[in-house]
């Protein structure tokens, strides 16, 4: 998904001359606030700084509450707390339309704060874990962090006995891995000796027609 297309989009439609603030620009406002919460963490800075009509209507508007109050609580908030509040205003978000953009905003922020803790600590303990990023149990921060890890996402390697997280730590290639790589290396160099041979081949052919224009063509 490309949120930063789709942010540029938003922007044309919010900041387009008109007489009167039109229901598409309020409804192009919420929306941007969403992406730019998915895309980077934080509301797009056009909204913040920008004097246009629209957004000096926008920021008062009734309907924008629950937007304004999760700006504020969006980065300290913990998985757990950011749902209840979500919970708590999903009629909101579903008149609006945006149901859809809270769930993605859900797995960005799971995201984020799961790379956070990566990216402080070397071993946590699940419970830990799970506590610092605010998963309602153990369980489900352990399948989170195994779909991360295979999406290639973070590093980390789980130890079952211990129920320890080791972050950053490359893990070992299995038996069927190194196959593959083998594998790979020997198609890579039997391709290379056939563009190589096949290249000589039309060096060979080039060389014999340029002898025989000249032959034939040069008195």
């Amino acid at each position: 998904r490309d949120f930063s297309l789709c942010q540029w989009y938003l922007q044309q439609v919010i900041l387009m001359p008109s007489h009167a603030i039109l229901s598409v620009q309020i409804s192009a406002y919420k929306k941007s606030f969403l992406v730019g919460l998915i895309n980077s963490g934080c509301v797009p800075k056009f909204l913040i700084d920008s004097g246009a009509a629209t957004l000096r209507y926008a920021k008062e508007h009734p309907s924008l509450k629950a937007y304004r109050e999760l700006d504020t609580i969006f980065k300290p908030a913990k998985l757990i707390d950011l749902k209840v509040f979500l919970q708590e205003n999903i009629a909101t978000f579903k008149t609006d339309q945006n149901l859809g953009l809270v769930e993605e905003l859900l797995l960005s922020h799971v995201h984020r704060s799961v790379k956070k803790v990566a990216a402080t600590y070397m071993k946590l303990s699940l419970e830990d874990f799970s506590q610092l990023v605010g998963f309602p149990s153990v369980t489900e921060a352990e399948a989170i962090l195994q779909r991360m890890t295979s999406e290639g996402l973070i590093r980390a390697s789980i130890h079952k006995g211990s129920n320890f997280v080791n972050f950053g730590a490359p893990s070992r290639p299995m038996r069927n891995e190194l196959t593959t790589i083998a594998m790979s290396a020997s198609t890579s160099t039997s391709e290379i000796i056939g563009i190589s041979n096949t290249v000589h081949e039309l060096l060979n052919k080039t060389i014999a027609s340029r002898e025989y224009l000249q032959e034939r063509l040069i008195p």
